[in-house]
């Protein structure tokens, strides 16, 4: 169901679907253990939009709990702003052919994962990328590599409609277990910003894992909620995102929970993109904003202050901001890059 156009906003719509419609947090379920590691030492962690985060005191993996049903899944995927964002701001990028189309993952990403995956593959072969939207990353593997024979594994009809009709891509909409029935098999997937928004990735991998050939590779790439995310930012962070972002990551757990698929020789990861942490996050008023859902087209969706600072708030929030600038160097060396990609052979 579509029901673009019925939310003004972001808050808007989280409000309706989370709490009036799904009766956050009693109708939803829970876990009773880490869904990374599998540990019951979980805790309650902070909130955001109203809505928990825990972490697990044994891999430090934070996660969404009560965690959204698939219908109320569903519903925040097909309401206002994804659909919205995707015919007001991605779709009209990719008919003009500009270069930066994904609102999640700029072109200097896509070359250097296309990069790093091509020199331990040869051009050739099945390649899926998995949750892909309207096929933006694959089309850049085809105009780069186009001995590939390649595949967009999507559930929005929309986005796998342009990326056949405009991309010419070979889409898929049916779920991992359904493609390994078939018989389907793949020398590299791609998972571009897309686990974050799983909440039992485990799970996730596993079934995707099991589409590999010998010797495949499987990419993910999500953001990294830093050490000094996790101390000083947390709700501050543009990371959580809830109830879009369910899972936060680190290079310890995404390492433990790769390793816990037991199909896997190789698990390698590295950062990229900017800074993972700003001074400013300390403030934590991430809930003072609110984005209005696109009704036209434009470049991006238009974020508002709906909550004034205090005075206080005001003063130390532009002081921080002058020595994020200055020290932006000294924070990625300490506390490194935004980006977290983690790559595993079969």
């Amino acid at each position: 169901m579509d029901n673009m156009g019925s939310y003004a906003t972001i808050n808007e719509e989280i409000e309706d679907i989370c709490f009036n419609r799904f009766g956050y947090p009693h109708e939803w379920p829970t876990h009773g253990e880490c869904p990374c590691c599998g540990s019951d030492r979980i805790r309650y962690f902070f909130s955001k939009f109203k809505l928990e985060h825990w972490i697990c005191r044994s891999c430090k993996f934070i996660f969404v709990n009560p965690y959204p049903n698939s219908a109320a899944i569903e519903a925040i995927y097909n309401a206002s702003y994804y659909p919205a964002v995707r015919r007001y701001i991605e779709i009209p990028r990719a008919k003009n052919e500009l270069q930066d189309i994904s609102m999640s993952t700029s072109t200097k990403i896509y070359d250097e994962i296309i990069s790093y995956l091509t020199e331990r593959r040869k051009n050739d072969g099945n390649w899926l990328d998995v949750g892909g939207g309207i096929g933006s990353f694959l089309s850049f593997v085809q105009k780069r590599n186009p001995g590939f024979d390649l595949f967009l594994n999507e559930m929005n009809s929309e986005s796998r409609s342009f990326a056949q009709d405009h991309y010419g891509l070979k889409v898929l909409s049916d779920p991992p277990e359904t493609l390994f029935s078939q018989g389907l098999r793949f020398d590299i997937i791609t998972i571009l910003s897309v686990l974050e928004h799983i909440s039992h990735p485990l799970d996730f991998i596993s079934r995707y894992g099991a589409l590999l050939n010998k010797g495949g590779i499987i990419l993910v790439s999500i953001p990294r909620f830093s050490r000094l995310n996790m101390i000083l930012s947390k709700s501050g962070s543009n990371s959580a995102a809830p109830p879009y972002h369910l899972s936060l990551f680190n290079e310890k757990n995404i390492h433990i929970l790769f390793e816990k698929v037991k199909i896997f020789q190789l698990i390698e990861s590295w950062q990229s993109g900017p800074k993972a942490f700003s001074l400013t996050d300390m403030m934590q008023v991430g809930e003072y904003f609110d984005i209005e859902i696109p009704q036209q087209e434009m470049d991006a969706p238009r974020c508002m202050q709906v909550r004034p600072y205090t005075r206080f708030q005001d003063k130390v929030i532009n002081k921080l901001a002058k020595y994020d600038h200055q020290l932006e160097a000294l924070l990625t060396r300490i506390d490194g890059k935004l980006l977290l990609n983690i790559a595993a052979v079969r």
